[in-house]
C-alpha cells in the first residue's frame, strides 16, 4: 500500500490529484473533512444548489471560509483553493434552452420566448407514482414499470418538472415568468412562432421575454404531428425590416405576421452530452447555466389534504401540485439583507432585492394560488408583515429598504383584500412581534418556539 507516498509525491511535483464534487451532504462532508489536510488533494470545486447548507457543512467539517472562497476555476486551480458553485448541465433542457438564448442574443434579436416541449393533459396534474404508469404505457416502449423511476417520470408529466426547469431558465437568462405561469399550449414545431409570442400580437402569452413549455397533445388528447415532446425552442424578434424579409425568405419559420421566427432543437440527449459542460467548467471555465438572478419562483400545491405532521414530498410525488382546495395560505417569507442600514450606505440592489421577497413575491404567490384559495368557498390569506411597515410606529427612522418593503406588502394586502372579497377569500396582514429568528437576532423578545405555538 504506497497511496499515501504517491500522494506526498504529487504534492512536491505541485500536482495534486484534483476533485469537483456534486452535492455537499452527509457523505460529501465526511470525505471534505479528512480531504482538506490529505497531501495531494485538491478538492476545486464543489456544486450544491442549497450554498447555505454548504457553508455550514464545510464550517463543521473544519473548512475555514478563505479556502473554498474562489471567485471561478482559474482562481481555484491558481492558489489551491476551492469554488462553491451551481450549474445546469449540457444535455438536458434547461441548458439547451439557455444555449438557444445566447445564441439569440449573440445574433443580436429580441428574445421573446424560449422553453421546451413536453406531453400535457391538465388531468396529469393530479397523476401520482401509483398511478401514472397507465398514462407512461401508452406511449412508452417500456413492459416493466418496476424498471424506471416511477416518481421521476410522473414529474415529467404532473407539471412539476416544467415548473422547476422554467424557474432555472428564468434565473439564469433574465427572463421573467408569465403572469399565471406555464399554460401549456398544444403547438406543433412549426407552430412556435405563432403560437408562443404575447397575446397582444396574436400568440397565447402574457408578455415577451419569457419561458413556456408546448404540448404535444391537443386538449382532446390526441397527437399533434410534427410535436415538440422532447426539444427545446427559442421564439425571437427581429429589430430591422431587412432581418424579417430574410426571415421569409428563407423560411426562418416565421409566424403568420413575419414578425417573429422560431429555432428549435427536436430531441435532448440527457446524459450522453454532459461532456459538453465537463469540458466547458475545466477548460473555459464556464458554467453551462448558473442563475444570475431572481426573477422566477416555483409554488408547490398539495394534491389532497395533508395531515398534521406530512410534507410535500418533492416533484412528481403523491402530495404535490394538483387541484386541491387551500383553506389558508401564509405567504411568511422575508428578509432583512440591508441591516443596519443608514442614508448614505443604502445599496440600490439590496433594496430590490427586499422589495422582490417581502412584497412582490407574497402578491405573485396568491394570484398563482387563486383559483385554489376559491375553491375552497371561504379561505385565508396570511401576509407576513411587520410593524416596521408602519408609518405612525416609526420613531427611529433608518431602514429605509426593510420598512418601505413591508409598507408596501401592507398596501398590497389591503388591495388583495378588496379584489378577492368576491371569490370568498378574507386577506389580512400580521405582524409577528420581534421573534428570535435568524432575521430577529438572539435579543428579540420573543422565542421561536412561543411565536409558532402561541
Amino acid at each position: 500500500m504506497n497511496l499515501s507516498r504517491l500522494l506526498e509525491k504529487r504534492a512536491a511535483a505541485d500536482q495534486p490529484i484534483r476533485v469537483a464534487l456534486i452535492g455537499c451532504g452527509k457523505f460529501s462532508t465526511m470525505y471534505l473533512t479528512q480531504a482538506r489536510i490529505t497531501p495531494g488533494i485538491h478538492i476545486l470545486g464543489i456544486a450544491e444548489l442549497n450554498h447555505e447548507r454548504a457553508r455550514g457543512n464545510l464550517a463543521k467539517a473544519g473548512w475555514p471560509a478563505e479556502q473554498y472562497g474562489a471567485a471561478d476555476l482559474a482562481d481555484a486551480l491558481k492558489n489551491g483553493t476551492t469554488l462553491l458553485t451551481d450549474s445546469l448541465a449540457w444535455g438536458d433542457q434547461p441548458a439547451l434552452i439557455c444555449e438557444h438564448i445566447d445564441w439569440a442574443r449573440s445574433c443580436g434579436f429580441e428574445v421573446t420566448s424560449a422553453g421546451k416541449g413536453t406531453r400535457y393533459l391538465p388531468d396529469y396534474h393530479a397523476l401520482t407514482p401509483d398511478t401514472v404508469w397507465d398514462v407512461l404505457k401508452q406511449y412508452l416502449e417500456i413492459e416493466d414499470p418496476n424498471s424506471i423511476n416511477l416518481q421521476m417520470f410522473n414529474s415529467f408529466l404532473d407539471g412539476s418538472k416544467s415548473a422547476i426547469e422554467m424557474t432555472a431558465v428564468c434565473n439564469a437568462m433574465r427572463l421573467v415568468p408569465q403572469a399565471d405561469g406555464l399554460a401549456f399550449p398544444p403547438a406543433s414545431r412549426f407552430e412556435l412562432a405563432d403560437i408562443c409570442k404575447p397575446a397582444s400580437h396574436g400568440g397565447s402569452l402574457s408578455r415577451a421575454g419569457t419561458t413556456e413549455v408546448v404540448s404535444s397533445l391537443t386538449r382532446e388528447g390526441e397527437t399533434i404531428e410534427h410535436h415538440l415532446a422532447m426539444g427545446t425552442f427559442v421564439v425571437v424578434r427581429p429589430t430591422t425590416d431587412y432581418a424579417r424579409q430574410c426571415f421569409k425568405e428563407y423560411h426562418m419559420l416565421p409566424d403568420a405576421s413575419g414578425e417573429y421566427g422560431a429555432l428549435y432543437r427536436p430531441t435532448h440527449m440527457i446524459g450522453l452530452e454532459l461532456g459538453v459542460s465537463v469540458a466547458s467548467a475545466a477548460l473555459r471555465a464556464e458554467p453551462t447555466g448558473s442563475p444570475v438572478c431572481f426573477s422566477s419562483d416555483v409554488v408547490a400545491v398539495a394534491k389532497r389534504d395533508l395531515k398534521a405532521g406530512e410534507m410535500l414530498d418533492g416533484e412528481g410525488a403523491v402530495q404535490t401540485l394538483g387541484d386541491t382546495p387551500i383553506h389558508l395560505l401564509i405567504n411568511n417569507a422575508g428578509i432583512f439583507k440591508s441591516k443596519p442600514t443608514e442614508l448614505d450606505t443604502l445599496d440600490e440592489s439590496t433594496w430590490v432585492d427586499e422589495f422582490r421577497v417581502n412584497a412582490i413575491s407574497p402578491l405573485m404567490v396568491t394570484r398563482a394560488l387563486k383559483s385554489n384559495l376559491a375553491a375552497a368557498g371561504s379561505s385565508v390569506v396570511g401576509m407576513m408583515s411587520s410593524k416596521m411597515g408602519s408609518m405612525g410606529d416609526n420613531t427611529s427612522g433608518g431602514d429605509y429598504s426593510y420598512r418601505s418593503s413591508k409598507a408596501a406588502l401592507n398596501a398590497v394586502s389591503v388591495s388583495l383584500a378588496k379584489d378577492l372579497a368576491k371569490l370568498g377569500i378574507s386577506v389580512i396582514a400580521m405582524h409577528p412581534g420581534w421573534v428570535q429568528t435568524d432575521m430577529g437576532g438572539p435579543n428579540a423578545l420573543i422565542d421561536s418556539v412561543r411565536a409558532m405555538t402561541s
